[in-house]
């Protein structure tokens, strides 16, 4: 986990645990985080619990989709294995698979534009590759931020996450947890938003989203 990050999601935690003298030593000699930074480090903590995200996303004037994304193990050339993550949609029409060094697209949606495929990964809220993405933001010069806003019924925090290119990522979180509960995505040729669920692993679960 990035310095930066762990600096912010212990100084989330510091009301509920006491860390010693020599925490306070350190958070008097640190800069007060923002209260925008403050947000992001509770939504990638929560987000870092997780291997596992449920959602179902509309990409412009597109069907649902439902969708499954969790991080999981490849084996490798050398017979070894390393950490990916896999994206299910429509039944197992599409997959995309993000490797350590690449990114596969199969099923029939093989050919389609990058861009597109950054979109179905950002709103499906894959959790570890959503956290790495508030965390790079929370670091960046623009930063992140945050406001009120109404949408799912509730009341929820919106936090702005700025991607390059113009591209934004608004991370629905639930007004008293902090907790992502959906997302929004923003371009200048697409948009798209989604709901999502975390959710733990369970060999069940996994099988009857066709990954087991």
């Amino acid at each position: 986990m990035r310095p930066f990050l762990a600096t912010l999601l212990a100084a989330v935690s510091v009301g509920a645990t006491a860390f010693g003298v020599g925490w306070v030593v350190q958070a008097e000699a640190l800069p007060q985080p923002q209260p925008s930074a403050l947000v992001a480090a509770r939504a990638a903590q929560w987000l870092y619990r997780y291997r596992l995200a449920v959602s179902t996303f509309s990409i412009g004037a597109g069907r649902p989709v439902h969708a499954t994304c969790v991080q999981t193990w490849f084996p490798t050339s050398a017979g070894g294995s390393d950490r990916g993550t896999v994206l299910r949609m429509g039944g197992g029409s599409s997959v995309i698979r993000v490797l350590p060094h690449d990114l596969d697209v199969l099923g029939r949606s093989r050919g389609q534009r990058a861009l597109l495929t950054r979109a179905q990964l950002a709103l499906a809220g894959c959790p570890r590759l959503l956290a790495a993405k508030i965390a790079a933001a929370a670091q960046s010069a623009g930063g992140v931020s945050v406001s009120l806003g109404r949408a799912m019924g509730q009341g929820p925090l919106l936090l702005r996450v700025p991607m390059g290119n113009r591209l934004l990522l608004i991370v629905h979180l639930a007004e008293h947890t902090g907790k992502p509960i959906g997302l929004s995505f923003t371009d200048r040729r697409l948009y798209g938003h989604s709901v999502i669920s975390l959710e733990r692993v369970t060999q069940h679960l996994l099988s009857t989203r066709g990954l087991g």
